[in-house]
C-alpha cells in the first residue's frame, strides 16, 4: 500500500523534542557565557585592585629608600663629625699649649736689656722644653746670663739647664748661640 499523502503531524513530536533541546543548549551555553564573563570582569578587577596594592607598596618602597638614603648621608655626616670630635679631643691631650709658653717665654726675654732671637723653640705636653737664643755680640751675651739668673728669670721655670753654647762666626761676623732645656712651671703657678 501506498501512502499518497504526508503526514506533517507525525513528525512533529521528534523535532518539538530536537527544539527542545536546541533551547536547553542555548540557555546553558547563554548562561555560561555571563557566568565566565562575569567571571573574567570580577578576576580583572581584582586583578586591577591587586596592582594599585601593589603600586602603592612600590612607591611606598621608593619613598622609604630614599628616606633612609637621606638618613644614611645624615648618618656619614655624623660618624665624620664623631670622628672628627675623637681627634679634636686626642689633639687636645696631646696638646703641648705652646702659643702661652712661647709668650711666656718671649716677655720673659722682652724684660732683659739685650733682646736676644729666639731662634727655636720646641716643647712637648708635659711642659718639657729646648729653646735657643742668638745673640749677635759678647756684651749682649754676658748681660743675659746676668739675666737668666735671676728670680724673674727662674721663677717661671720648675727646672731649666744650659744645654749648649756655640759660637758661630760666618762673612757677616760671630754670633753666639745659647740653649737651654728644663720644664716650665704651669702657667697658674707663676701668678702669685
Amino acid at each position: 500500500m501506498k501512502n499518497k499523502r504526508i503526514n506533517l503531524f507525525f513528525g512533529k513530536k521528534d523535532y518539538q523534542d530536537i527544539q527542545k533541546y536546541f533551547r536547553i543548549f542555548r540557555f546553558t551555553l547563554l548562561g555560561m557565557t555571563i557566568t565566565l564573563s562575569l567571571f573574567v570582569l570580577i578576576l580583572g578587577y581584582l586583578s586591577y585592585i591587586q596592582k594599585q596594592k601593589i603600586d602603592s607598596k612600590t612607591q611606598e618602597k621608593r619613598n622609604n629608600l630614599q628616606l633612609f638614603n637621606a638618613q644614611k648621608e645624615q648618618e656619614v655626616k655624623l660618624i665624620k663629625i664623631t670622628n672628627k670630635l675623637k681627634d679634636y679631643e686626642t689633639f687636645i691631650k696631646d696638646d703641648a699649649e705652646f702659643y702661652p709658653y712661647y709668650s711666656l717665654l718671649a716677655d720673659i726675654i722682652n724684660k732683659s736689656e739685650e733682646l736676644p732671637k729666639i731662634e727655636s723653640l720646641s716643647m712637648e705636653k708635659d711642659r718639657k722644653f729646648s729653646f735657643t737664643l742668638t745673640f749677635l755680640t759678647k756684651e749682649n751675651l754676658i748681660k743675659a746670663f746676668h739675666f737668666v739668673e735671676t728670680e724673674d728669670f727662674l721663677m717661671n721655670f720648675e727646672t731649666i739647664n744650659l744645654k749648649s753654647f756655640e759660637s758661630v762666626t760666618n762673612e757677616k761676623g760671630s754670633s753666639y748661640k745659647i740653649t737651654f732645656e728644663g720644664k716650665f712651671k704651669k702657667l697658674n703657678e707663676n701668678k702669685n
